[in-house]
């Protein structure tokens, strides 16, 4: 998804700071990180308005951390209602 992403958003720098060798990855977690990094890159795209991002996955203390970072212009989540957080979608959940 990273080289699409690449060659598809010419205008966002991405950086990949991956220190994990797939094979070390559970099955059962492969799809989710594929789908959050496929989600972050999409909203970075959609809303950020970044001129880069970085994804970071790293394996530490036998826990595996993921870290997407940009450099946009973000958004104040006071006025957020998590009230309804479990009414369809993830979000910010």
């Amino acid at each position: 998804h990273c080289r699409i992403y690449k060659k598809a958003y010419h205008d966002v720098r991405l950086n990949l700071d991956l220190d994990v060798i797939e094979a070390e990855v559970p099955e059962v977690l492969k799809l989710d990180i594929f789908r959050i990094i496929q989600e972050a890159l999409n909203n970075v795209a959609k809303h950020a308005q970044a001129s880069e991002v970085t994804v970071s996955l790293h394996v530490e203390h036998a826990n595996m951390r993921l870290i997407i970072r940009d450099n946009g212009k973000g958004f104040d989540s006071n006025p957020l209602d998590f009230s309804t957080a479990n009414q369809g979608g993830l979000g910010l959940k």
